[in-house]
């Protein structure tokens, strides 16, 4: 009953630790993710030990709702990951990603590009009709760049009006790499383009692209 409580992605981690555990006689301490009998997902620590009888194993233990725990931990690592304003990844998680990206490129010979995004007159926007404003239109910037990028790129916020798209084509050589970038940029300053609506007040607005592509040489995300 309990196997068919859990999350699809945790059913054959659950089945394979259980094993491990009963094999070799271990403590089983592991985490799963459960549709509970009323339909509420949850998360659960099991912790037993096993013993070993006449036809077979049986553990004693218990198992924890630590539901709170990962809510907990999710809040934080959305605190040290993410934008509170447009909810886009950081600073420090584009710096991450662009490690990441570099290292698949070296390891599988691929290229990956990096558009910085400049949003024109922002400050006077800011300045003249006040920061509420100005927060609504960066999360519409934020909602418009997440649409001109698929499955090969990461956006980020990395400062006041400064954004960044991260492209990634592991096993794609430059020219791959290049075109997907260009096309990325055309389609960036077009959405920019685009009147927003802004409470009660229509604004037009531009941005400034710049492209970098790199490879496994790239000597790090700075």
């Amino acid at each position: 009953v309990f196997l068919n409580l859990l999350h699809k992605d945790h059913r054959e981690p659950f089945i394979r630790t259980l094993r491990e555990s009963g094999v070799n006689l271990t403590p089983w301490d592991a985490e799963f993710r459960i549709h509970s009998l009323d339909g509420i997902e949850k998360w659960v620590r099991v912790a037993a030990t096993p013993e070993a009888i006449e036809d077979g194993v049986i553990w004693h233990g218990y198992v924890t709702d630590i539901s709170q725990r990962k809510r907990n931990e999710t809040a934080i690592e959305k605190l040290a990951f993410y934008d509170p304003l447009t909810e886009l990844p950081n600073r420090r998680m584009f710096l991450e990603r662009m490690a990441n990206a570099v290292e698949s490129c070296k390891a599988n010979g691929g290229h990956g590009a990096l558009l910085f995004i400049d949003l024109d007159n922002f400050k006077t926007l800011n300045d003249t009709m006040g920061h509420d404003t100005g927060d609504i239109f960066l999360t519409q910037v934020a909602e418009r760049l997440s649409g001109c990028v698929g499955d090969h790129g990461m956006v980020a916020r990395i400062g006041g009006d400064e954004f960044v798209i991260v492209l990634e084509f592991p096993e794609g050589g430059q020219p791959v790499a290049t075109r997907q970038a260009i096309v990325t940029a055309n389609k960036v300053l077009a959405a920019m383009r685009k009147e927003f609506q802004l409470g009660i007040l229509d604004h037009r607005s531009s941005a400034s692209v710049g492209v970098v592509v790199f490879d496994g040489a790239c000597q790090g995300p700075e």
